[in-house]
């Protein structure tokens, strides 16, 4: 089947490609994914295609033995009724059905091994597809992180942000010492006031 030469190809190459190298541009990478899901698309039809066959065939062995049991039976009847000639009839007819359902038998039993085949390859991309997808989320990141450092380095880094900070806290210390002293001053002003009142008031006494 076409299918199965397909899966050999995107097991033994494709998968390989990507794996372990974290260089690859995030556009190729999601590339490579779109790519990959198109195959599994694929491969589930493939699946869905070799269930329906393996059921088939279950169905025509089933129909099969019945045949097999039930032209064993007319044998039986023929011999009990005295009549051999029927009886090897039947008995002919019931081989050429048991030759048919071992062929059906060989086929199911492939049909059945080439599903199990599709299933392994079908879990085995999505492993990998969910493999690169983690490590394209970690390539996100360290480019996030990369453009962070790259504006951060534009910005002049932290001796411009701290140069920041001590222009505000030389201002702020600017301006509470500044109150401060305006503090004091009103306070001097009223012990003057204060000390002409004492002397006033002395004098009048």
């Amino acid at each position: 089947m076409g299918i199965f030469s397909r899966m050999k190809d995107i097991a033994s190459s494709n998968f390989s490609d990507l794996k372990g190298k974290g260089d690859k541009s995030e556009e190729k990478i999601n590339e490579y994914l779109t790519e990959r899901a198109i195959e599994l698309a694929e491969i589930k039809k493939s699946a869905a295609e070799l269930m329906s066959i393996e059921v088939r065939l279950d169905r025509e062995r089933t129909e099969c033995r019945g045949q097999i049991e039930r032209f064993e039976s007319l044998a039986k009847k023929a011999l009990a009724a005295g009549s051999e000639e029927d009886a090897r009839t039947f008995l002919k007819k019931k081989h050429e059905l048991e030759l048919k359902k071992a062929a059906l038998d060989q086929k199911h039993a492939e049909a059945q091994e080439n599903a199990d085949k599709v299933k392994e390859t079908y879990n085995s991309m999505v492993r990998e597809i969910n493999e690169l997808q983690t490590k394209l989320k970690l390539l996100k990141g360290r480019e996030a992180a990369a453009d962070a450092a790259i504006t951060y380095g534009k910005m002049g880094g932290n001796s411009d942000i701290d140069s920041e900070f001590d222009k505000f806290e030389r201002t702020a210390d600017s301006k509470s010492a500044a109150a401060e002293a305006k503090s004091y001053a009103q306070d001097d002003e009223l012990s003057r006031e204060i000390e002409k009142l004492r002397e006033q008031m002395e004098n009048d006494g």
